[in-house]
């Protein structure tokens, strides 16, 4: 049995392209598809973790920006109620903008989120713009906006945007 390390999150890497490859064939339905498609979600996470063995996360081509999309949404409305008490509030809105799906999401100030599946030209304090599966690395803490011109583009309040990217989220 492979535990831990480098083989461990491999492990884990190759059960999520597994799970994405089932669940996207309709083979698993109901409850048990809802958790696997969560336990898939989140092993994206390992998977990115495990090609960054070098020092540079990337996505994961083999996932759709949907796929990472559902990753971002499962951050924000699973992780962040529960961190959400403890968390110093942000200098202003901050909206995460996919460039490669019309999603966005919109962070205020109390931490609260909402989502938006279309062209929105809204007022926010900073815009993160990127690609969903970088905009994922991000939330899950893989990926600074503030260092990567090559991935991000940050428009409007730098100090919006950095106290956003250097907040851990989820509560572990």
């Amino acid at each position: 049995m492979v535990r831990g390390g480098a083989s461990g999150s491999a492990l884990r890497a190759l059960r999520c392209l597994a799970g994405r490859a089932l669940l996207g064939s309709g083979q698993w339905s109901g409850d048990r598809g809802l958790l696997a498609e969560t336990d898939g979600l989140r092993n994206v996470k390992h998977l990115m973790d495990l090609r960054a063995s070098g020092g540079i996360w990337s996505a994961a081509e083999e996932l759709d920006p949907e796929d990472y999309a559902d990753g971002i949404d499962e951050l924000l409305s699973v992780f962040l109620p529960r961190s959400r008490p403890k968390l110093a509030a942000l200098p202003g809105e901050v909206a995460l903008v996919a460039t490669d799906t019309p999603r966005r999401w919109f962070v205020g100030p109390d931490w609260t989120v909402r989502i938006s599946s279309g062209d929105s030209d809204e007022a926010t304090a900073a815009r993160i713009f990127a690609r969903t599966g970088d905009l994922a690395l991000m939330v899950w803490e893989r990926a600074d906006p503030l260092t990567d011109s090559r991935r991000f583009r940050v428009e409007g309040g730098l100090a919006t945007a950095a106290a956003f990217s250097a907040t851990s989220i989820h509560p572990w």
